[in-house]
């Protein structure tokens, strides 16, 4: 995402993440061409926006959140997008939430997932087990704040095998894992 478009949009939504760190993730999702895309903690939906920015009308994003007042506090109007924005409300780690996730997608897979809800060890690694199958072999799983407290996120982060990459430029550090 050029540079400009990013900054315009950044500072349109409300969003929870490091400009810098962010923008190399964006990049790094935009080299993937997404069609489908699932986020687990959504919080007031600024990385939402910027996922409908890199798919195509139509495709799928799928918003995982916990909180039943999450339509109240979105900083831009999902509703009213040409691409498919679904918002699941429940506890990612329960698996009532976990079936919802299965029946938005069918029987597609997506392309992208990340993990920003619970940064407890147990919930990151419930969240990695259960929407990473999910995700299309090729496909990318990022992990925000990594070294947010005692850095749970890191720690599961670094139990993973094969390629993968982190930013920390400017918070708490965002990576991602190849699948």
């Amino acid at each position: 995402m050029d540079k400009g478009v990013f900054d315009a949009l950044f500072k349109s939504v409300r969003i929870s993440q490091g400009r810098e760190e962010f923008f190399w993730l964006v990049n790094e999702v935009e080299k993937i061409d997404p069609h489908i895309i699932i986020e687990i903690g959504v919080q007031y939906g600024g990385s939402l926006k910027f996922w409908e920015q890199l798919v195509k009308p139509g495709d799928l994003i799928i918003g995982l959140d916990n909180r039943l007042d999450l339509s109240k506090v979105m900083s831009w109007d999902y509703g009213r997008s040409d691409r498919n924005v679904v918002i699941v409300v429940g506890n990612s780690m329960a698996s009532e939430t976990v079936e919802k996730v299965r029946g938005t997608l069918g029987e597609r897979e997506a392309d992208f997932l990340f993990i920003d809800g619970g940064h407890s060890f147990k919930a990151v690694s419930s969240d990695f087990e259960n929407y990473s199958k999910f995700v299309r072999e090729g496909g990318l799983v990022a992990f925000h704040d990594l070294y947010l407290g005692a850095g749970y996120p890191k720690k599961f982060f670094d139990t993973l095998k094969g390629k993968k990459r982190e930013c920390h430029a400017d918070y708490y550090g965002v990576g991602v894992w190849w699948k």
